[in-house]
């Protein structure tokens, strides 16, 4: 062989080393890019059955819930809706504390036709259930685009002091919104409400804002301590909302309201928070790891409260903010609270007849005998040889309890006794019906003989509302039945209603 002709045979040689190389490399290509589709799209995990809950994602807190930022959204997809969070938890996961230029986390968002849910990484799924929308004023009123994010919302992380343990989940996600606030409105600026040093760091402001560095944790002042949140059990959902509420109020130089919380379905509850996401508002979301089941609300309504900001008041015309309400213990964005002691309720008197002549009648209350048979109905409440019904009209928390001739208690705590008394409907420890009623009742054959006692105590406010509550008592004893009204104060306590003798 001369040398053209290896030459010549070499090229050839190249030419198919090249092409095989270069098909190789459009091949792995391929397929690089179809496991990135396949990995990259969202999948959904199997919506649990109602009241099962689901695992939190790797490396975040154990508790039951959770709360979150949005950071946007979007919704070309029609089928395939995706949520933009900022998440306190995943911070640490990424190896970071607070993130002032954050990529928010895309997730997938999917329904069983009540409730909405942020499908996580592997089995996790997180039931959105409430939402503190912080509106501020002049927004525009023009439809929501398919496609928004809010650019200037951090990412601070819950995690960034050793201290705060690992539920305060809460007060970090109302800090991204303070932080972006502070942002348009400097009085609201954590440098500037803490009188921190111009030479500050964020993080050192963000840490200030959140819940304090340095003992007593949480710091005075911040959102934390605020709100209420334990180092263990996290923050209630009514106090995160108020605290947050406290601290806008305090600080800025007009009024800000937090409005009493409502129940919206699930197609106009992820409209609402299209609409405000969109309009620059600050959204803190709650989710609970798992499906929520609430008695009396098969459709899923989510819990919404607003705090708006009313810019058209002057700095004088601003009222004394109201005293801050301080509870005992919280829990993970869950409504929960123990009850103060203060006045005495008025005396109670039977409103309608004894013996069965009640005759259905409206009462001053505004709840007749059907009304009250209605809701019983509607909760399956059980009856018997004594039955006591305790309703109201509004989402706050009243609590129904009775002392039995023994002297065992019977409460939300305490639901059955060795009698067989039971507490079976125990109603708005969240804020999940107008029209709540409460119901203890000893099946025939089984209430001991003797004297009992009928508290109600006005445990947890839902409402800004301070005023008193008007109910309705209930008391079926043997073939005779009475209405009792009455009223209750936010600070009531445990109160006596009622007393009769069973024979």
């Amino acid at each position: 062989m001369n040398a053209q002709d290896y030459i010549k045979q070499q090229r050839r040689r190249r030419r198919k080393t090249a092409a095989l190389v270069g098909a190789v490399m459009l091949f792995t290509l391929a397929v690089v890019l179809v496991v990135a589709r396949v990995l990259g799209e969202p999948t959904n995990v199997d919506i649990p059955e109602p009241g099962v809950n689901t695992t939190p994602p790797d490396q975040y807190p154990t508790l039951a819930a959770h709360a979150v930022t949005m950071a946007g959204y979007d919704f070309s997809d029609e089928d395939r809706p995706i949520i933009l969070l900022s998440d306190p938890a995943d911070n640490s996961i990424a190896g970071k504390t607070h993130d002032f230029d954050p990529t928010p986390t895309h997730l997938p968002l999917v329904t069983d036709g009540r409730w909405w849910f942020v499908d996580y990484p592997g089995e996790a799924i997180g039931c959105i259930y409430a939402a503190i929308i912080v509106r501020v004023a002049d927004q525009d009123d023009e439809e929501a685009p398919n496609q928004w994010d809010l650019p200037r919302l951090p990412d601070l992380s819950q995690n960034a002091v050793e201290a705060w343990g690992e539920s305060y989940c809460a007060p970090t996600a109302a800090a991204n919104i303070v932080w972006m606030l502070g942002e348009d409105y400097p009085p609201l600026a954590p440098a500037s409400v803490f009188g921190l040093m111009q030479d500050a760091t964020p993080d050192e402001c963000a840490n200030r804002l959140v819940g304090g560095i340095a003992p007593p944790i949480p710091a005075l002042g911040s959102l934390a301590s605020l709100m209420g949140t334990e180092k263990m059990s996290g923050t209630v959902l009514q106090d995160a909302a108020s605290g947050l509420g406290v601290y806008l109020r305090e600080n800025d130089t007009v009024q800000w309201a937090v409005n009493d919380p409502e129940l919206i379905p699930r197609k106009s509850f992820m409209e609402t928070l299209k609409n405000e996401s969109a309009r620059g508002s600050g959204i803190v979301l709650l989710l609970h790891w798992g499906n929520l089941k609430m008695a009396g609300d098969e459709d899923g309504r989510s819990i919404l409260v607003v705090l708006e900001r009313n810019a058209e008041q002057s700095e004088s015309q601003i009222p004394e903010p109201p005293e801050q309400q301080q509870t005992e213990s919280a829990k993970p964005v869950t409504i929960e609270d123990i009850s103060g002691e203060g006045e005495e309720l008025e005396p109670t008197e039977i409103i309608e007849g004894a013996g069965g002549e009640s005759g259905g009648g409206a009462n001053d209350v505004g709840l007749s005998k059907e009304d009250i048979m209605e809701r019983l109905k509607d909760v399956k409440a059980g009856s018997g040889d004594i039955q006591l019904s305790l309703a109201w009209n509004n989402y706050n928390d009243l609590d129904l309890s009775c002392n039995e001739p023994d002297g065992t208690v019977i409460d939300f705590e305490h639901r059955r006794s060795s009698s067989g008394g039971n507490l079976d409907v125990d109603m708005n420890a969240t804020p999940q019906s107008k029209r709540p009623v409460e119901n203890i009742f000893w099946p025939l054959g089984q209430a001991r003989r003797g004297k009992y006692q009928v508290y109600a105590n006005y445990y947890r406010r839902h409402t800004s509302s301070r005023e008193k509550i008007e109910f309705t008592l209930r008391v079926v004893v043997g073939e005779k039945e009475q209405f009792y009204k009455a009223k209750l104060s936010p600070k009531s306590g445990r109160v006596l209603i009622h007393t009769f003798e069973y024979k």
